[in-house]
């Protein structure tokens, strides 16, 4: 099962991902943290603790919230509970350069005010499922677009590994658009 479940944690946002984090669930993270980054919000947690994997798109999706963190309330993106094959994979593209990323609960240790440690079960403020959006084909494509070049611009591997996908996806969408 699927699912990204997300509250507030003192002053940090607070997102657990539950499966994969992949494409079909990258853009509902966009659209739920972007209008709390536009309310202030500097400092968003992404526990993956539950995590059973990441694609190119979710991670690409992360670094994207990342620089608009920076960007926008000079704030930072924290990765935790990265263990084994995420922590590898998000390594190999580079993305601890741009944003916290540690294997256990880091900073957050201990955290929530009953002394928990970070983890998916900490019991968030408001908590509440992150709701999936149905996008069109455009919009998909758009999504995924900007992730991969996200990830294209944090490194000169990342665009050789991702030049290609880049280049068809914005094909496709140029096909979709009258």
């Amino acid at each position: 099962m699927k699912s990204i479940v997300a509250g507030h944690c003192g002053e940090a946002l607070w997102l657990s991902v539950t499966g994969a984090g992949s494409k079909e669930n990258s853009a509902d993270v966009v659209k739920f943290v972007e209008p709390e980054i536009a309310q202030g919000k500097r400092s968003v947690v992404v526990d993956l603790s539950a995590c059973t994997g990441l694609d190119s798109t979710f991670m690409g999706m992360l670094i994207g919230i990342s620089k608009r963190l920076k960007q926008c309330v000079q704030g930072c993106l924290h990765i935790i509970n990265a263990n084994g094959r995420n922590a590898q994979l998000l390594r190999g593209l580079g993305v601890q350069h741009f944003c916290s990323l540690s294997e256990d609960a880091g900073p957050f240790r201990g955290a929530h005010p009953d002394g928990a440690a970070a983890s998916a079960q900490v019991a968030l403020e408001n908590c509440r499922e992150v709701e999936h959006h149905a996008l069109t084909k455009g919009e998909q494509t758009a999504h995924c677009l900007k992730a991969h070049q996200d990830l294209c611009e944090i490194s000169g591997d990342n665009r050789q590994k991702f030049q290609d996908v880049v280049e068809l996806m914005d094909q496709k969408l140029r096909s979709l658009q009258p």
